[in-house]
Formats: C-alpha cells, sequence, structure tokens
C-alpha cells in the first residue's frame, strides 16, 4: 500500500513537471521569436499520455484519434502541423486550473462569493454576469475558472443551485466575444474577411448580445419548473470554517484585480497582446497566490493538473479541425458558396445554425469559422458593406457555438468547476438557453437582411 502511493506521488509529480516545463517552453515562444511551439505540443502529448487513465471518456474520444491522424499526416503524408494555437491553449488553460485552485483555497474569496450567491435571484444575475463579461474582456479564457474558484463553496450545493450558478457564468462570459472589439471573434473575422468598420455592426451585434443574455435569464427563471434533484452527483458542500476579518471583501476584491490590473500593465506598458498578456499575469498568480499567499506550495502542483480535460478536448479538436481542413474536399467549398447565395435574406440565419450545429458535434469555433471562411468570402466580396449582418452573424455564431457546444471551453469549465456532466448541463438543463438564443439571434439578423 505504501509502495503504491510512492508510485502515484512520484505520477503526481512527473505529471505536473511536464505541465510546468510545457508552459514554459510556451510562454517563451509567446514571449521572444524562438519557434518553441512544436516541442510545447510534444510535451503536453506526453503528459496527456501519463494522464490518460484519468482524463474522461470525452476527452480521450478526442485525444486518440488526434495523435493517430496528427502522426499520420507527419509521417505519411509530410504535412507541416501547425501547433501553435493548440499548444496556447493547451497552456493557458493549465495555469487557469490553477488559479481556480487558489480561488477556491482563499478564505476571503469564498466569503465574497458566498455574500453573492445569498442575493436576490435577479440581482445576483445582473452582479455575477456582467462581471463575468468583465474579468473575460481582460482575462479571456481564464476568467472562466476564477470566477469558477470564487464560487467553489456552491459546488456541493444542491443541483438548481448549482445550475443556475453556472448557467449566470455562461450569460455573463457569452457578452465579451459578442459585444468586445479586442475579442478573438472580431479580431479573426476583421482580419480574414474585407474590411467592415465596428461601428457599422455594433447595432446588430448590441442587440443579439442583449437577446443571448435574456436568454440566460429565461433559462433560470424557468429552472425550478424544470431540474429534478440528482442525488448522485450531490457531493458534501465545503465549508468556509471561521468568519473573516472586517476587511475580507477589500482583501478579496485586491486579489480579484491584481491579475486584472497585471494584464492591463502588460498590455500598456510591455506593449504585448492581450492574449499574452493575460497569459503572463495567470501564470505568475498560479505560482505566488498558492506560494506566498496562502503559503500552500503544494496547490501549485494540484492546479497545473486540474484542467487536464478540458486542455486535452480544446487542443485536439484544433489539431483535428486544422488537418481537417487540409484534407476538406474542394467541391464541398463550391457547394457551400452556392449554398449561401440561394439563402439571400437567410444567409446570416444559416451561418448561426451552421455554427451551433458544428459545435454540437465537438468542432471549435475558430474551426467552424474557417470551414465558413470558403463560402463566405465570395458572399461578403460581392454585397460588400450590405453584409454587415453576415459578419455579426459569424461573430454571434462564433459565441454561441463554444457557449452550447458539451464540448465547448465555457461549458466544460463551468462543468467541472460544479460537478454537472456537460452534457447534461448543454443538452438536457441548457434547452432553453440553446433553443432562445439561436433563435432570436437568427430571426432578427433575418429580418435586418431582408
Amino acid at each position: 500500500m505504501i509502495q503504491s502511493r510512492t508510485h502515484r506521488r512520484s505520477l503526481e509529480l512527473l505529471r505536473f513537471a511536464f505541465a510546468f516545463f510545457g508552459v514554459c517552453l510556451t510562454l517563451l515562444g509567446a514571449l521572444t521569436d524562438y519557434e518553441t511551439d512544436a516541442y510545447a505540443a510534444a510535451i503536453f502529448a506526453i503528459l496527456v499520455g501519463l494522464s490518460f487513465t484519468s482524463l474522461n471518456r470525452t476527452a480521450r474520444v478526442f485525444a486518440v484519434p488526434c495523435a493517430l491522424l496528427t502522426g499520420y499526416s507527419i509521417a505519411v503524408e509530410r504535412v507541416a502541423v501547425d501547433f501553435s494555437a493548440g499548444a496556447f491553449l493547451f497552456a493557458f488553460l493549465t495555469v487557469s486550473g490553477s488559479l481556480r485552485v487558489a480561488a477556491a483555497n482563499e478564505r476571503s474569496i469564498l466569503a465574497l462569493g458566498e455574500r453573492l450567491s445569498k442575493t436576490a435571484t435577479n440581482r445576483q444575475f445582473i452582479l455575477v454576469s456582467l462581471s463575468t463579461a468583465v474579468f473575460a474582456l481582460v482575462l479571456l479564457n481564464g476568467a472562466l475558472n476564477f470566477v469558477s474558484g470564487i464560487f467553489a463553496s456552491k459546488a456541493g450545493a444542491p443541483l438548481a443551485d448549482r445550475l443556475r450558478i453556472t448557467r449566470t457564468f455562461i450569460s455573463g462570459f457569452a457578452l465579451n466575444p459578442i459585444l468586445s472589439p479586442m475579442a478573438i471573434p472580431f479580431v479573426v473575422v476583421s482580419s480574414t474577411l474585407p474590411a467592415i468598420s465596428w461601428p457599422s455592426i455594433l447595432p446588430y451585434l448590441l442587440i443579439c448580445g442583449g437577446l443571448v443574455w435574456l436568454s440566460g435569464r429565461v433559462q433560470n427563471a424557468a429552472l425550478p419548473n424544470a431540474v429534478e434533484e440528482d442525488p448522485i452527483n450531490e457531493i458534501k458542500p465545503k465549508t468556509l470554517g471561521p468568519q473573516t476579518a472586517a476587511g475580507s471583501q477589500v482583501t478579496a476584491i485586491a486579489l480579484i484585480l491584481t491579475p486584472i490590473i497585471t494584464t492591463i500593465a502588460l498590455v500598456v506598458f510591455a506593449s504585448l497582446k492581450p492574449s499574452v498578456a493575460a497569459f503572463v499575469s495567470v501564470f505568475l498568480a498560479s505560482l505566488l497566490w498558492p506560494g506566498l499567499r496562502l503559503k500552500r506550495p503544494k496547490l501549485i502542483l494540484s492546479g497545473y493538473t486540474i484542467a487536464i480535460n478540458e486542455a486535452t478536448i480544446i487542443s485536439s479538436s484544433l489539431l483535428l479541425g486544422t488537418l481537417f481542413l487540409i484534407y476538406f474536399p474542394t467541391e464541398w467549398e463550391r457547394a457551400a458558396a452556392a449554398l449561401l447565395f440561394a439563402a439571400g435574406p437567410f444567409a446570416a440565419a444559416l451561418i448561426i445554425v451552421f455554427f451551433v450545429g458544428a459545435g454540437l458535434i465537438g468542432l471549435q469555433p475558430s474551426i467552424s469559422f474557417l470551414i465558413s471562411y470558403t463560402a463566405v468570402f465570395p458572399f461578403v466580396a460581392a454585397y460588400g458593406e450590405a453584409t454587415a449582418p453576415v459578419y455579426a452573424a459569424l461573430i454571434v455564431g462564433w459565441a454561441l457555438n463554444s457557449l452550447v457546444s458539451p464540448v465547448g471551453l465555457p461549458v466544460m469549465v463551468v462543468s467541472q468547476a460544479f460537478n454537472i456532466p456537460s452534457f447534461d448541463f448543454a443538452l438536457k438543463h441548457g434547452k432553453v438557453f440553446l433553443c432562445l438564443s439561436t433563435v432570436l439571434t437568427s430571426l432578427v439578423l433575418t429580418f435586418v437582411m431582408m
């Protein structure tokens, strides 16, 4: 038994070593001109192999074909595989998971989350969802792990309470990719398609963002009549212990603001890209918070492997999607373009439905966009400024792809943090949000195009 425990401990240390080394290599590549992505990806692949028996079923389903197809493409087809996006997201999710562990073990943070969770339902939804949107503006996907850590004391609450708080996160996070000009969707869409100004599509995005946010509110309002308790997934609630001092709220807010202010400072004074600045900020917090603030450096070890499932799924799906595009038949591209032209005023709705459907079968939003690009490009080139609703549809579809998919990053992060199967959360308990957000945004953009 002692030998078994020693072996398990050695394996945990080895997994942490590979995770930490891979993160450092990715960080080096992001801050310098060195090409480290392929090496970091190889290290992360070894980490996944070491963790394979502890991965969930979904992560294995993505990891195995990704390894086989990547190996075949490199060894047989001699394809130059781009590991950059996959390695960066794997590293980002790794350090973000550590941030969740740190926040979940900070008494003042937990006290603040407990206080917010006891506010009136309407006020709680507004405060938490809008705060999540603001955090995501700076910390990107790391905001979900951060906010999940703030509400870690609710991880053992009844299922209805857990669903309510997770849906609140999702509804708030939806506002960031839809409304922020710095978010990935607008940056990618505006840089790859004929230029269009942000003000020209902003009115459509404001309406669609509001509808998606309200869809989440309606979903929460319908919750008491739509959820049955599931004792199988109930776990013992986390206790906060003795009450914290009067200044605990100030401490909690300071701890929350620190990585946000650090990220902004790195963008302004060090001229780093927002995504790289957020990565650096969260990486520093993942080391300093557990080690110096909490005096529990062992939390760093557990934190760097807590997000292994999400990191494996997201990175594997990105690589699979990239390779899929290489082998994508040319005749399919022409057929998709013809379909979009035939759709006419329904083109925007068709794009949103495509993104949602692609998300449900596991395609990440960036891959879904690249697949749709060959059809969308000739359409917007032909109609010019009149296609502003189509640009809005691409951005809204990008956001919905990850928000309604069982393998979307936001769904996986909050589901794992609150012990809810992601497929149940998205498809069983999220039908109202899925249908309302898709139908309402599609109707609005179709009406505009008419």
